[in-house]
């Protein structure tokens, strides 16, 4: 509504010393001009808030303040354009106008952002004597609403992503179940048909086809930050060096590979193959960003990272929770870069901006899952036209950490004739490794639950090893096998499954006291496994 504001005689053109008092105690700034432009008055916090003082904007317009005036989305307000203007113009107010202040040459450099509202004051006759302009500043208030709807936005897309690696997870776990038959029976079959039989190419294909697919799926599984590492200490600089002649010839001779690497690099703590289809993926995004050619750089330095920082990405970070030192890997190009649009969902699962036919959109998902899982931090820098540089942050190795130990290089025996609890939901699953385990002597008894499985443990003591599936209905595998531990502290675990999930990992499900058998397997490696850990169980009683 239009507050028309009439002034006596008596006060006419000007104010009341005890009013102008109350006024410089109000925490928003008060202007008042004249009918003919110019500041007649000027409270203390407005002086504050503009960064001029009271006496240098008395007798002044408004328009010849040291200050550029810009609107709510940034851009500079015409002349004549402020409120007050408007009032002088209209004879109406105007209300809750958001502008930005930039003081000239104010020392700070910082934009103010003020709301204003202008009233009209008319006299008794109807003409205008005074506008008077109060302003508060919400420049605080704008920035906290700023780094909200920032976070917001963060954790939407951390929900978005942890959405589509649950259900990726989800179904790279039910589809490993079907790639074991697959592969499992099809190996099989290959075993008992002669080499030239034209049926066997025809099973081998199966196969091959088969085990293409297993790569889909723990791409799906890296994403997903569900797939089971094998981590080792390692310096990236021998990683990164092993790699370059592949790289040289993945990006091709018009794109220069430039190398920059920390002497003193601290180790961390990966699993070797992951963090080269990682560094692979990177590159091979680099080059696609380059088709006329470019340069592609790889740098490895040691970093710390505060806690402004830990604070300010946390919130969207998963991988990294605590300030420190940390070994930063950056792959830089001078491609055609991004937009905001395309860096908000890079990390997307099927997300590409390639043309058909040139990419799956897993590339970066992949190399995302696998550097959080990691424990580390992935960000992408670009701007169109200016190039792309991905970061990736992992923690330093804990001294305490074991390096990888070469397997022993003993052939497995032939089989043995112990007794072993089968368990397993997936029927097909249960069947190719009764099958495998029986052909090699062993005492197999199935069972498609944990319920089922205690039951028949019960029945049937003596039983030398548990082989259980990770993910089961009703009881997990890990509380069968605490269960079956507590009826015998000398049967041994060995867990099988499509994936296992962090929380898992963390509590310790895979740890050098229980085996771990990853989906899908054969029916040779199953049998292998399973004697070498029984093969351990036998060495563990011989030498107590």
């Amino acid at each position: 509504m239009a507050h028309r504001v009439r002034t006596s005689k008596k006060s006419r053109g000007t104010l009341e010393d005890e009013t102008w008092a109350l006024l410089n105690t109000v925490s928003c700034g008060v202007l008042v001009r004249s009918a003919d432009g110019l500041i007649s008055h000027a409270n203390s916090s407005a002086a504050e808030i503009l960064g001029i003082p009271a006496s240098d904007l008395l007798g002044r317009r408004v328009g010849e303040l040291p200050i550029r005036v810009s609107r709510e989305d940034g851009t500079q307000l015409p002349p004549g354009g402020s409120p007050s203007h408007q009032v002088a113009r209209t004879g109406a107010p105007v209300q809750k106008f958001t502008l930005g202040l930039d003081r000239i040459g104010r020392a700070d450099g910082e934009r103010r952002w003020v709301q204003v509202d202008s009233v009209p004051v008319f006299d008794e006759q109807g003409s205008l004597v005074h506008i008077v302009t109060t302003f508060a500043d919400v420049t605080e208030g704008r920035r906290v609403q700023a780094e909200l709807l920032a976070s917001e936005a963060r954790f939407r897309q951390a929900q978005k992503m942890e959405a589509v690696g649950l259900l990726a997870g989800g179904i790279a776990h039910d589809f490993n179940n079907l790639l074991t038959a697959i592969i499992g029976f099809g190996d099989i079959v290959s075993t008992q048909i002669p080499e030239d039989d034209p049926i066997h190419s025809h099973v081998q294909e199966i196969v091959s086809a088969g085990e293409r697919a297993v790569d889909l799926t723990r791409q799906l599984l890296a994403f997903s930050r569900r797939h089971v590492l094998q981590p080792t200490v390692l310096d990236l600089r021998t990683v990164v060096s092993e790699m370059s002649k592949l790289l040289r010839r993945v990006i091709g001779e018009d794109i220069r590979l430039q190398m920059v690497t920390d002497q003193q690099l601290g180790h961390v703590y990966l699993d070797r193959n992951q963090f080269a289809q990682v560094l692979m993926n990177l590159a091979v995004n680099a080059r696609d960003a380059m088709p006329s050619g470019g340069q592609l750089t790889i740098e490895t330095r040691n970093v710390e990272l505060d806690e402004a920082y830990v604070q300010e990405h946390g919130a969207r970070a998963f991988g990294i929770k605590d300030p420190g030192q940390y070994v930063l890997l950056a792959v830089s190009d001078s491609g055609h870069g991004m937009d905001r649009e395309t860096q908000a969902r890079i990390f997307e699962s099927f997300f590409t901006t390639k043309g058909p036919s040139k990419g799956t959109g897993l590339g970066l998902s992949t190399a995302y899952g696998i550097v959080k899982q990691s424990g580390g931090d992935i960000w992408v820098y670009s701007e169109p036209g200016k190039g792309t540089t991905f970061k990736i942050y992992l923690p330093l190795a804990n001294p305490a950490q074991p390096i990888s130990k070469e397997a022993a290089q003993r052939p497995p025996p032939v089989g043995g004739s112990e007794s072993v609890l089968l368990v397993d939901d997936e029927p097909a699953v249960r069947l190719l490794a009764r099958n495998a385990l029986e052909a090699k002597g062993y005492d197999v008894t199935e069972a498609a639950t944990g319920e089922e499985a205690i039951k028949l443990y019960r029945e049937k003591p003596g039983v030398r090893l548990l082989v259980t599936d990770v993910v089961l209905p009703g009881m997990s595998g890990r509380e069968l096998a605490d269960q079956v531990l507590e009826l015998c502290l000398g049967t041994r675990v060995l867990f099988v499954s499509g994936y296992t999930d962090e929380v898992s990992l963390r509590h310790g499900l895979v740890t050098d006291e229980h085996a771990y058998l990853q989906k899908p397997f054969t029916s040779t490696s199953l049998a292998r496994k399973v004697r070498e850990v029984l093969d351990d169980a036998s060495d563990e009683a011989l030498a107590s």
